[in-house]
């Protein structure tokens, strides 16, 4: 940990003279009762390397995602919220994927090319389908380069080879059959990339882990016996040990160079409700659902521009922030994105005060989520620091529950089940109030 603190915090101590390098990490279906889980309880998993970005920056505590992927990522890339780029759902055909329209990061970086920002995308994806350039859909939304997988690992096995062990490998829209552990093959992918930078650079690095099908990784890459079969817990705990053995060499490798980097780590939504009902969760409420368990995500940002390593903030932070985050440690400005970003609204809100201090003031007062499943049915939330209302359309009827997250984090308690009370009511028209304007906003 040491060597790794002083090569992303030693720039603090003088000017750095070009820009940070970044590193987005994003997991697949890693929800906080994963990473803040206690210790003996069943889904706690020993992770030293994202306990060594907890030390050496900041972990967010209150982060939401969207309860599936593709949303997830695609505000993340965008800075705006699913409903408006109309990436709503798990991308596959007949919905739609990213469109080509939409201004990403790596777009939003070639905007100052006195910078020099290198880019590219490793690992899932999961935004792109015929419709938006196929195999080549990262490289249409603005990565110079692209080595991956198109879906990340998934149960069905055609038209692709979905697996760990066997999948369909595509380089800047070129495919061939990979048999190497998809973790490794993608850490493998990206380290040789950033070895050849001579110029900052900025990479999306996507894990198919810890997603389903639960699979037992080799064995060297996590402690303890091989997994029992068919039980699901002790499966995704070794693939949570993978992932985090696998982040360890990308990071090394990345401290490696002696440059100012920043490395963010977050989930894109909550734990599969397989494994949060095999650990003892009765609800069924994780990936899928607005409830926390579906959106609730870990979130750590180390290394350049980071003061006080090692505390956490419990302020309000969303997926689509990462956008102005990323720009803003870059020294882009936001506005001159704005300007270029072809009139659309942008959602993202930087997280940059909050990791330059302690005392910073919040820097949101409302979050918001949503999943839609075409005509079948709406789910869309919002919250406040206290509350959060969460409605469905579709499906039996339409439905609204509202929670004190202060008091009731399990959301077991709906505010709305029993003859509200004035305060109540009051809550409840606020934070609906909030949630229409937001989506009749342009």
């Amino acid at each position: 940990m040491a060597a790794f603190a002083a090569a992303l915090f030693g720039c603090r101590e003088a000017p750095a003279t070009r820009p940070p390098n970044i590193l987005l990490v994003i997991a697949d279906d890693l929800g906080v009762d994963v990473t803040h889980a206690p210790d003996g309880h069943r889904l706690a998993v020993s992770t030293p390397n994202l306990d060594r970005l907890a030390a050496t920056g900041v972990t967010f505590t209150r982060t939401w995602a969207n309860p599936v992927c593709s949303p997830s990522r695609a505000t993340m890339l965008t800075g705006r919220y699913a409903f408006r780029t109309g990436v709503t759902n798990a991308v596959k055909k007949g919905r739609p994927g990213l469109p080509v329209e939409e201004f990403t990061l790596p777009e939003a970086l070639d905007l100052a090319p006195e910078l020099g920002y290198a880019h590219a995308a490793f690992g899932k994806w999961h935004l792109g389908n015929q419709d938006v350039g196929g195999r080549r859909a990262p490289n249409v939304a603005g990565f110079s380069h692209f080595e991956g997988s198109m879906f990340g690992a998934n149960p069905v096995k055609e038209p692709d080879v979905n697996g760990y062990f066997r999948w369909t490998h595509v380089t800047n829209g070129r495919t061939s059959l990979c048999e190497e552990y998809r973790a490794t093959r993608t850490v493998d992918d990206a380290l040789a990339w950033i070895d050849a930078r001579s110029t900052p650079w900025f990479a999306w690095f996507g894990f198919s882990l810890p997603h389903v099908p639960l699979t037992p990784p080799p064995d060297s890459l996590h402690s303890g016996p091989r997994p029992a079969a068919g039980d699901p817990v002790s499966t995704f705990r070794a693939m949570v040990e993978a992932m985090d053995t696998e982040l360890g060499r990308l990071l090394d490798g990345v401290d490696a160079s002696g440059e100012p980097t920043t490395v963010i780590f977050i989930g894109d939504n909550g734990t599969d409700p397989v494994v949060l009902r095999a650990s003892g969760d009765e609800t069924g409420r994780g990936k899928g659902l607005p409830f926390e368990p579906g959106v609730h995500v870990p979130l750590f940002i180390a290394g350049h521009g980071v003061t006080t390593p090692g505390r956490t903030c419990d302020a309000l932070t969303n997926t689509s922030d990462l956008f102005a985050t990323i720009l803003d440690l870059a020294g882009v400005p936001l506005e001159t994105v704005r300007e270029n970003a072809r009139e659309r609204t942008l959602d993202s809100i930087s997280v940059m005060p909050h990791l330059a201090s302690v005392d910073a003031p919040r820097t949101r007062e409302y979050l918001f989520n949503e999943v839609v499943n075409q005509e079948a049915y709406t789910f869309r939330a919002v919250r406040d620091e206290r509350y959060k209302l969460v409605r469905r359309r579709g499906l039996e009827m339409p439905r609204e529950w509202l929670f004190d997250l202060s008091t009731d984090p399990a959301e077991a308690n709906d505010l709305l089940a029993v003859e509200p009370t004035r305060a109540v009511t009051e809550i409840h028209a606020r934070l609906t109030r909030h949630l229409e304007s937001l989506i009749e906003a342009p």
